[in-house]
């Protein structure tokens, strides 16, 4: 594969052609993006992320159907009791959500411990206007997190928690509720949902993510078009095989309460959220099942189980009660 740059003094146009990644979507040929990064943060970005992912990545930062609707709808949806919130951008990368935050004009902490990765999200952050509302840190271990308890309103994961291993969440979601103050919100957005029965995040096949790793790895190898055929369980793991458990989630957090709109969420996730960059017959199918899980939508609530559990990926917001 190739990539090449045009320059439009204010803009540039980023153009890989051949076989590359838009989403969860595998394409073959060229794909484009008009960008306001500079060249040389384009270059940094392609060498982190490679050709397969170099457009998408920048999809992310420029076109809001991407991530940034999802974080704004969410947040509005859902907001912090404070009208002033603070937000913190758990495992911000390269930067992406954390500048979707900035850009609703609410100061946030992005913290990841890859340095790399974080001078990166400084320029594209720059290049956007946008860092004098954010402040990057590393920290090595985001176990431990070097913030005061109470310290945020808000605490943004975004497409986080599924590359960590399952066995180590409940550490890192416990690490980011301490961080927030009582009343605050933890927004889990656009991760794959653990009891969704087909992978769309990493491998694209049904129940594989159900299945134990010795027959998962042969199955996937032999029907995965998206991974290289001599992966490995660890690096499935590493690329989110594993969904969130939504159930575990509210379990392993004290106090906590999942915002629910008047009338439920369904609609307004479908609407909002897993409706997006779709037409037509996909749609309608959306629209179908949006129907179909509504009429379980009250009765599940009524025994305490979130039909949110139950979407093909996890978009909740989790709130702090009140001490």
């Amino acid at each position: 594969m190739s990539y090449s740059v045009e320059d439009l003094q204010t803009e540039r146009i980023v153009t890989v052609d051949g076989e590359q990644m838009d989403g969860n979507r595998l394409v073959r040929g060229p794909m484009s993006i008009r960008t306001s990064l500079a060249a040389d943060t384009v270059q940094e970005l392609h060498k982190i992320t490679g050709d397969a992912w170099l457009v998408y990545n920048i999809k992310r930062i420029e076109k809001p159907d991407v991530i940034a609707n999802n974080i704004s709808a969410m947040t509005k949806a859902f907001p912090p009791t404070r009208a002033d919130p603070k937000f913190l951008d758990f495992g911000c990368g390269f930067g992406a959500s954390t500048l979707a935050i900035a850009r609703m004009g609410w100061p946030v902490v992005g913290v990841d411990s890859d340095s790399k990765l974080l001078r990166l999200a400084e320029r594209i952050c720059a290049d956007c206007r946008a860092d004098d509302l954010v402040t990057l840190v590393e920290h090595a271990d985001t176990a431990n997190l070097p913030f005061a308890d109470g310290e945020f309103d808000g605490v943004v994961a975004s497409g986080v928690f599924e590359h960590i291993r399952h066995q180590e969440r409940a550490i890192f979601a416990a690490e980011c509720w301490r961080v927030i103050r009582p009343g605050g919100v933890l927004y889990v957005l656009g991760s794959p949902n653990r009891l969704w029965p087909v992978d769309g995040h990493t491998t694209g096949l049904p129940l594989v993510h159900w299945l134990p790793k010795w027959a998962a790895v042969p199955i996937v190898r032999r029907l995965c078009r998206r991974l290289e055929r001599t992966c490995t369980w660890e690096e499935l793991l590493d690329e989110g095989l594993v969904g969130v458990n939504v159930l575990g989630l509210l379990r392993s957090l004290p106090g906590s309460e999942l915002c629910v709109r008047d009338g439920g969420n369904i609609r307004f996730y479908f609407s909002t959220i897993h409706t997006r960059r779709k037409s037509g017959l996909k749609r309608a199918a959306a629209g179908a099942v949006c129907l179909w899980l509504r009429l379980w939508e009250k009765p599940l609530r009524s025994i305490r189980v979130p039909i949110e559990a139950f979407l093909p990926s996890v978009n909740v917001a989790i709130r702090k009660k009140p001490d």
